[in-house]
């Protein structure tokens, strides 16, 4: 596999340090390997070079009864960073926390209700400390989810939150954790530079990745190494330097159910989608669950927080909560691709499709040797 190329995302990291800056406390939420991690690094460092108190947060501690407080994780985590922190002075001081894998702080009540705190010093214009919480799941309002246990006093408007893709074009915030469109040209023309330009990849072609991935930063990587593997195993040795979309061999590639599904979820583990390599399958619940979403023509389901399953799709990465221009919350498919592998094993278990390729077939590693027919 070639060497990831690397975005900086130089615009995205400017506009989410300047809305921390504004709004206090920042919710983004995003499934498995959509950049949450990082863009906080790079908040991070931006901040950091701008003279900025930035706590880099990897995993917040387990809240556990008769432990240290969240007070007293902030205050430590300051030290460990090299600045001197004392108590619940910080929470006048003007240090940034940046927090990844948020979620794990749902059942934390205590610094659920510190960013409450927080966000009434905004409203009435203290000065203070400042959070960004880097989310798997949650609702978008709240971030806690309705079965844990952290404080729901706090609301998070709709300019503390980030969408996940520009696909919710109809929210105004526009700050993306993936790719926007913009940044997915760059990333497709920095993975190609990487390589020595030895091949391009035609204009159509490009906007058929766009769409499967919506600028899914670890999807839109899979798809470039399998342009790389298309080019090393049908074009290289023909001298031919530009992957059409009308070609057989890709058009076949896209066309056939369940070859793309394998070639991709092989790729760079399993791109970033909840798979195994024993079974494609989720289970039935839950299965059921992906069905009603992918029957939804693109429409989505209404969250129902009784759900078990529905909450199941969701933490693990299959769904993504969104706010619908109506105002209810929404569960729908992260990017086309999760919609298009719900669709493809729907398939499977009618008989109308072939199996999917499990770990024994390699087909990453074989496709020189593989024929489509």
């Amino acid at each position: 596999m070639g060497r990831q190329a690397f975005l900086p995302r130089h615009g995205t990291v400017r506009n989410l340090a300047n809305r921390i800056h504004e709004q206090r406390v920042v919710l983004a939420r995003g499934p498995p390997s959509s950049g949450k991690t990082f863009l906080a690094w790079s908040v991070h460092t931006y901040l950091r070079g701008q003279g900025v108190k930035s706590i880099y947060i990897r995993s917040f501690p387990l809240s556990l009864e008769g432990g240290p407080t969240a007070l007293d994780h902030l205050v430590e985590a300051c030290h460990m960073q090299g600045f001197a922190a004392f108590g619940h002075s910080i929470l006048h001081d003007k240090f940034v926390f940046l927090i990844d894998d948020a979620h794990t702080t749902y059942n934390n009540s205590e610094l659920w209700l510190i960013l409450d705190s927080v966000n009434q010093d905004r409203l009435a214009n203290r000065a203070g400390i400042s959070f960004c919480m880097f989310s798997a799941f949650g609702t978008p309002d709240r971030g806690v989810m309705p079965h844990n246990m952290g404080s729901d006093l706090l609301v998070f408007n709709k300019d503390q939150r980030l969408v996940l893709s520009d696909h919710y074009y109809y929210l105004d915030q526009r700050i993306t954790l993936f790719y926007s469109f913009a940044e997915f040209e760059l990333y497709v023309d920095m993975h190609l530079q990487s390589r020595g330009s030895d091949y391009e990849i035609c204009d159509p072609l490009k906007r058929r990745i766009l769409a499967f991935t919506g600028g899914h930063p670890e999807l839109v990587d899979a798809f470039m190494h399998l342009c790389d593997m298309w080019y090393e195993a049908w074009y290289k040795d023909d001298d031919v330097a530009l992957i059409d979309f009308d070609d057989d061999e890709v058009n076949k590639f896209l066309q056939i159910p369940g070859v793309l599904e394998g070639a991709l979820t092989a790729t760079v583990n399993f791109a970033g989608l909840p798979l195994s390599p024993e079974s494609f399958f989720p289970p039935e619940q839950e299965f059921e669950v992906l069905r009603q979403v992918e029957q939804s023509d693109f429409e989505g389901i209404l969250f129902d927080p009784q759900s078990e399953a529905m909450l199941s799709c969701i933490t693990k990465g299959w769904l993504h909560m969104e706010e619908s221009l109506e105002g209810a919350f929404k569960c729908y498919f992260p990017t086309m691709f999760h919609e298009r592998l719900v669709g493809y094993l729907m398939g499977v278990q009618e008989r109308r499709y072939p199996p999917p390729p499990t770990s024994e077939l390699e087909l990453n590693m074989r496709m020189r040797n593989m024929t489509i027919s």
